[in-house]
């Protein structure tokens, strides 16, 4: 199946949905290995947070979970990366939690317009303007070939890296990590990525 990009439509749920939207994308969540991400998590997320999702033709291609930042979880985000000083923190930042497309619709730039479209959506303006800021935290993928995976939308899409985190799945023992099998002791690591506006633009 080959999707077109300029025809699907983004938008986000507010957790009024009908359960079966919920259940449609928790299919999808588990489906890339992301079992956590249940009907009830992902409409207390789209209540209290934002899910962002790229629909077509009243079908869900895929979705992104988003979340502002404090000065406090970014410090401690710092000190799971082990050095302090590691993300400077310039002003208010976004965080880009999970990116998940659906199979059949991967390495088609969905992942990338939510990526973009996201960073530059008004509903995240800050005081008249965006977010200098935003930050996303990925699995590092298994093999040297990143094709399909969340780590290279954001790498194509101005991310670099500022460090790895260890136990990336730890915080949760419902998330089953696919490398190790492990529910809530996994040690493996995950990787911390910042977008700098200026740099990008």
């Amino acid at each position: 199946m080959t999707t077109d990009t300029k025809t699907f439509r983004a938008g986000t749920l507010t957790g009024e949905e009908d359960e079966e939207n919920y259940e449609v994308l928790a299919r999808l969540a588990k489906s890339a290995g992301k079992g956590a991400l249940t009907p009830l998590v992902l409409r207390s997320w789209a209540t209290l947070n934002r899910v962002w999702v790229a629909e077509q033709d009243e079908k869900f291609l895929g979705f992104l979970l988003t979340c502002p930042l404090s000065t406090l979880e970014l410090w401690q985000w710092n000190q799971k990366l082990g050095e302090e000083e590691q993300i400077l923190v310039s002003g208010p930042c976004l965080h880009l939690v999970d990116l998940v497309i659906e199979k059949n619709s991967r390495n088609c730039g969905i992942g990338s317009e939510l990526v973009r479209g996201i960073l530059e959506h008004e509903k995240y303006d800050n005081q008249g303007g965006k977010y200098p800021l935003a930050v996303a935290t990925s699995r590092i993928p298994s093999s040297e070939n990143t094709k399909g995976t969340s780590f290279h939308v954001l790498l194509s899409n101005n991310f670099i890296e500022v460090g790895t985190i260890k136990g990336f799945y730890r915080d949760s023992e419902e998330w089953t990590c696919r490398d190790c099998s492990d529910k809530g002791a996994c040690d493996c690591l995950g990787v911390m990525m910042m977008y700098k506006r200026e740099e990008a633009e």
